[in-house]
């Protein structure tokens, strides 16, 4: 089952979840960026329709870079094939 959540509802669930102290994040740094390049990704168009970079594509690239950044390692570019998550930097087409 997918769900299904407005855009603006993951924008306002993400801080409120960060605020409440019974939750952690294994990486919250990740989580941050990621939440500032899905709010930042521009929109494009795709085969005829509109499309943006979506959260869970955001946090995937972000915990990439930072496993580059911890290990100091090199993991750019990171690649994927949705074009609307090319858009945020640090990614290609394969």
């Amino acid at each position: 089952m997918r769900y299904q959540l407005p855009k603006d509802k993951i924008v306002d669930v993400i801080p409120a979840l960060f605020a409440e102290k019974n939750i952690q994040f294994e990486d919250p740094q990740a989580v941050w960026c990621a939440l500032k390049d899905y709010v930042n990704a521009p929109p494009i168009k795709v085969k005829g329709k509109t499309k943006q970079a979506d959260f869970p594509d955001a946090l995937i690239i972000n915990k990439a870079k930072r496993y580059g950044q911890i290990n100091n390692i090199k993991v750019q570019p990171i690649y994927t094939f949705d074009k609307a998550a090319q858009e945020i930097e640090g990614t290609e087409e394969p």
